[in-house]
Formats: C-alpha cells, sequence, structure tokens
C-alpha cells in the first residue's frame, strides 16, 4: 500500500478553497504526514519580456503591493494550519 506523507493544497484564498484545505488538514492527520500550501498568482498586465518591469514603477509598486498581501494570507493559513497541529 501507498503511504502519504507529504500532501499538496493549492489555494486561491476562496471559500472553495478554504474547505478543500480542510478536508486536506484531515487526510493529513489521519495519514499522519504534513502539508504544503500553495498560491500561485499571474500577473494581469503584459509587457514584453525584453522590457525590464522597472520601466513601469508603478505597475512594479501594484504588484509588489499586492505579492506582499498575498503572502501575508498565505502565511496565516499557514498559522492557522499550524494550530491544528499540522507540519506546514
Amino acid at each position: 500500500m501507498i503511504r502519504l506523507e507529504h500532501l499538496l493544497a493549492a489555494t486561491d484564498f476562496s471559500a472553495c478553497s478554504k474547505e478543500a484545505i480542510d478536508h486536506a488538514v484531515q487526510l493529513a492527520h489521519k495519514m499522519k504526514g504534513r502539508l504544503t500550501l500553495l498560491h500561485v498568482f499571474e500577473s494581469p498586465f503584459f509587457y514584453p519580456a525584453e522590457t525590464p518591469l522597472g520601466n513601469y514603477p508603478e505597475v512594479y509598486q501594484w504588484l509588489h503591493d499586492f505579492k506582499q498581501e498575498e503572502l501575508k494570507k498565505l502565511n496565516a493559513l499557514t498559522d492557522d494550519v499550524r494550530k491544528k497541529g499540522l507540519p506546514v
């Protein structure tokens, strides 16, 4: 039998992904495993690859600020899962 020791749960911070993470936490507890949380963000802005993003300071600042906010959400979610006694 295959033993699951490490689960990956993706989140977009929606209610649906919260529910999926709750299930992943329960499964990881039952399997005595650990959980990795993943959040991916794709930039909504198109800019030519050869053009440095630094040429667009407003876009760069917005992306930086957005990334920081998303990181705060991910860290808060990680803390919540750790409080449930699961390695994250």
